[in-house]
Protein backbone atom coordinates (compact mmCIF):
# COMPACT_ATOMS: atom_id res chain seq x y z
CA UNK A 1 0.00 0.00 0.00
CA UNK A 2 1.17 3.51 -0.77
CA UNK A 3 -0.23 6.54 1.04
CA UNK A 4 0.27 9.97 -0.53
CA UNK A 5 -0.79 13.47 0.54
CA UNK A 6 -3.17 15.47 -1.60
CA UNK A 7 -3.47 19.21 -0.93
CA UNK A 8 -7.00 20.31 0.01
CA UNK A 9 -8.40 23.78 0.58
CA UNK A 10 -11.23 22.67 2.87
CA UNK A 11 -10.05 22.02 6.44
CA UNK A 12 -12.85 19.46 6.92
CA UNK A 13 -11.11 17.27 4.29
CA UNK A 14 -7.83 17.13 6.23
CA UNK A 15 -6.98 13.48 6.92
CA UNK A 16 -9.85 12.18 4.75
CA UNK A 17 -9.27 9.75 1.86
CA UNK A 18 -9.69 11.74 -1.36
CA UNK A 19 -8.91 9.10 -4.00
CA UNK A 20 -7.82 5.50 -4.19
CA UNK A 21 -6.42 3.29 -6.91
CA UNK A 22 -7.80 0.81 -7.68
CA UNK A 23 -11.22 2.35 -7.01
CA UNK A 24 -13.32 1.20 -4.07
CA UNK A 25 -15.32 -1.95 -4.67
CA UNK A 26 -12.78 -3.41 -7.10
CA UNK A 27 -10.14 -6.02 -6.39
CA UNK A 28 -6.42 -5.44 -6.71
CA UNK A 29 -4.36 -8.29 -8.14
CA UNK A 30 -2.19 -10.07 -5.58
CA UNK A 31 1.14 -8.27 -5.09
CA UNK A 32 -0.05 -5.04 -6.71
CA UNK A 33 0.20 -1.62 -5.07
CA UNK A 34 -2.90 0.09 -3.71
CA UNK A 35 -2.53 3.89 -3.59
CA UNK A 36 -4.55 6.03 -1.20
CA UNK A 37 -4.45 9.85 -1.39
CA UNK A 38 -5.23 11.50 1.95
CA UNK A 39 -6.21 15.18 2.17
CA UNK A 40 -3.64 17.49 3.72
CA UNK A 41 -4.98 20.96 4.57
CA UNK A 42 -2.55 23.85 4.21
CA UNK A 43 -0.11 21.98 2.01
CA UNK A 44 0.73 23.88 -1.15
CA UNK A 45 1.17 22.28 -4.53
CA UNK A 46 4.53 22.62 -6.25
CA UNK A 47 4.50 25.28 -8.95
CA UNK A 48 3.69 24.11 -12.44
CA UNK A 49 6.02 24.42 -15.42
CA UNK A 50 6.63 27.95 -16.69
Amino acid sequence: MQIVSQPVTDPSQDGIVQTQDPPGGSKAPPGSTVTIAVGKFGETSPPGPP
